[in-house]
């Protein structure tokens, strides 16, 4: 007969062997944990650009936030598909009352956050550009083509950062109009459009 795994190590053996297993997952879990210390809480600081603020928040765990600049809420992202499909996120408002930006995960990891948008046009880029701004003076820092949004949404990208996207106000304008479907160049664009949210991703 063969021996089995106790016949050839004996009990005490066995025993020693799931006493090392256990202490081994334990320090793991400690291990977790402490990492998880580390990031929860952080505090949120009131000199902010558009590139702090990537460097912040974009691909890091949607933690418990403080600030002593803006009031944190959490909040809840629907997708415009099915509202069903929802993922949280955090919003941030000035101590006025108005939203600066909002950080949030997605639905397939509601754990980091992967999108990031600006409301506050005193967030700015390395090249000032922010929300508020006109085409005019946005057009030289962006690309001259367009990529395909669903209809409705205007958004050009930045040159220099392609996770910078601008979302231009078209609120305005007739469901008649090619810019509410969709222009394939910056040139088909008018001077007189704003940015409306400044999108990191």
């Amino acid at each position: 007969m063969k021996d089995t795994f106790i016949n050839k190590f004996g009990r005490s053996s066995v025993f020693l062997f799931i006493m090392f297993l256990a202490f081994i997952i334990a320090c793991s879990n400690s291990e977790q944990e402490r990492n998880s210390s580390q990031i929860m809480p952080y505090n949120v600081s009131c000199q902010l650009t558009i590139d702090t603020l990537k460097e912040l928040f974009l691909q890091k765990p949607l933690a418990v936030m403080k600030s002593n600049c803006y009031q944190v809420t959490d909040t809840l992202l629907v997708s415009d598909d099915d509202e069903l499909i929802t993922w949280p996120g955090k919003a941030f408002f000035t101590n006025t009352g108005q939203l600066a930006f909002l950080v949030e995960s997605n639905w397939a990891d509601t754990i980091h956050i992967h999108r990031i948008t600006v409301y506050d046009r005193d967030l700015k880029t390395k090249d000032i550009c922010h929300t508020g701004i006109s085409f005019s003076k946005l057009r030289p820092f962006v690309l001259p083509t367009i990529t395909n949004y669903p209809d409705g949404y205007l958004f050009v990208q930045s040159k220099k950062d392609s996770s910078i996207l601008y979302e231009l106000d078209i609120s305005h304008v007739s469901k008649e109009s090619p810019l509410f479907y969709g222009v394939n160049s910056i040139t088909q664009i008018p001077d007189s459009l704003k940015v409306r949210t400044i999108i990191l991703q």
